[in-house]
């Protein structure tokens, strides 16, 4: 158990006592020196897994992801099937029945393939989410390393600062606890990022599985239009347009439920790698 300087207890494997005991047996309380930069290596390692973590946070793997959902769902609310309707008049004889028919078709194939292609999009975010929380696993055991080897420095220091204290050495004793006081802060910053890295870690499964439906939302709905519309069978089909009405707002209902899951896990995301950023700045300033 390591106690913070500002008087929090955060539970952590104790650190091996032959090195604790290696680093006291070698710290110099009267070289202000060596006092001054004492476990700067450690803490080095430290704020270089802090800053490996935001560097990895930053890469959002989701980019436009809502936006790209929200632009194909419009597209495909903007196809309505009563363009199919006969109009009567001048309109039926200059655009009759199977010209509104391929005309429509075209439409629809067009939207189609574009929610093919967001699809797409989207499965090539699901990679990326995997591979970074492939990358934040690997960076917690580091970070976890390090701290553990910072936690080396503060228990030696913390013993060689009771000494002197005990000797009544005042200048030794402020300048070692001033610099104990550092190397805590940055301890403090890292630990902050374990449990953030995981509430992204968790947010980003949630959007990995919602990314997962837009696929057979895209497949549903074109294998439906494509038997009510007759693409690649004839011209003489008379679409029945509640059924296309139907499964139209099916697909669209889908695209809107995953495009309001993603916004929400987005913002989520957004909040734990803004309080990641808020908790390394101090420690990566120092």
């Amino acid at each position: 158990m390591s106690v913070g300087a500002l008087g929090r207890s955060i539970a952590a494997p104790a650190a091996d006592a032959s090195r604790v005991a290696a680093i006291r047996n070698k710290l110099d309380l009267k070289n202000a020196g060596e006092l001054a930069s004492f476990g700067e290596p450690a803490r080095k390692g430290v704020l270089a897994g802090v800053e490996r973590f935001l560097v990895e946070v930053r890469s959002d793997p989701l980019g436009d992801a809502v936006q790209r959902l929200r632009a194909v769902q419009a597209r495909l609310e903007a196809l309505d099937p009563n363009e199919l309707e006969p109009r009567g008049g001048l309109d039926n004889l200059f655009n009759g029945r199977t010209a509104r028919l391929h005309r429509f078709r075209r439409a629809f194939e067009a939207a189609a393939t574009e929610l093919d292609r967001t699809a797409g999009e989207m499965e090539a975010r699901m990679q990326k989410i995997g591979r970074q929380s492939d990358a934040l696993n690997g960076l917690h055991e580091q970070a976890r390393a390090l701290i553990l080897d910072l936690d080396a420095y503060l228990d030696a220091g913390r013993a060689r600062l009771a000494e002197a204290r005990g000797a009544a050495d005042q200048t030794a004793a402020e300048r070692l606890g001033a610099r104990l006081e550092d190397l805590e802060r940055t301890r403090l910053a890292a630990l902050q990022q374990l449990p953030l890295s995981r509430v992204i870690q968790n947010t980003d499964h949630f959007l990995s599985e919602a990314l997962a439906g837009v696929r057979p939302a895209a497949t549903a709905w074109r294998g439906s239009w494509s038997e009510l519309l007759g693409i690649g069978r004839n011209d003489k089909v008379r679409p029945h347009l509640p059924a296309l009405a139907e499964n139209k707002l099916k697909a669209v209902q889908a695209l809107a439920r995953i495009a309001a899951i993603l916004a929400d896990h987005v913002a989520r995301r957004a909040d734990a790698e803004s309080r990641m950023k808020a908790a390394a700045a101090g420690a990566l300033k120092a």
